[in-house]
């Protein structure tokens, strides 16, 4: 499956083709996942954006406590 730069990942078709790569792949059940649709994707999509969020804070926070002394 090859996405352009441009093709949105919440296109329908897009989403039907990545559940089958998805519900084919030998470590689906690896994530504790055996059934995924279209809200299982985008639950794991949010739930990745959140994980970013909270690591961009906990940098933040790291080079705001940081005074440069060795």
């Amino acid at each position: 499956m090859e996405f352009e730069e441009r093709d949105p990942i919440f296109e329908e078709e897009k989403q039907t083709e990545l559940i089958e790569q998805i519900q084919n792949a030998p470590d689906c059940i690896v994530f504790g996942v055996n059934r995924f649709n279209q809200r299982t994707i985008r639950i794991l999509m949010v739930f990745d954006v959140v994980v970013a969020i909270i690591l961009a804070a906990l940098v933040l926070s790291y080079d705001q406590s940081d005074t440069g002394a060795l």
